[in-house]
């Protein structure tokens, strides 16, 4: 199954196509017993909010700049 989830390289961050596989199975599944399904399946919403969170403290780290200066 293909996949996009958003990577930072150390200069940005952005979209990355990513094959994920899941190994075959007899019958049907829940789709969230699946080791990876789309976010639209999680049940949790406070999961999905502190999913959230976290993305925003991660984007606030990479956009502040700390700097120093001696002499």
């Amino acid at each position: 199954m293909f996949a996009y989830y958003i990577d930072y390289d150390g200069t940005s961050y952005g979209p990355v196509r990513h094959c994920f596989k899941i190994a075959p199975y007899e019958g049907e599944m829940e789709i969230v017993a699946l080791p990876c399904y789309p976010t639209r399946f999680v049940d949790d919403p406070d999961l999905v909010k502190t999913l959230q969170q976290e993305g925003a403290k991660f984007r606030d780290c990479i956009t502040k700049r700390h700097l120093s200066y001696d002499g």
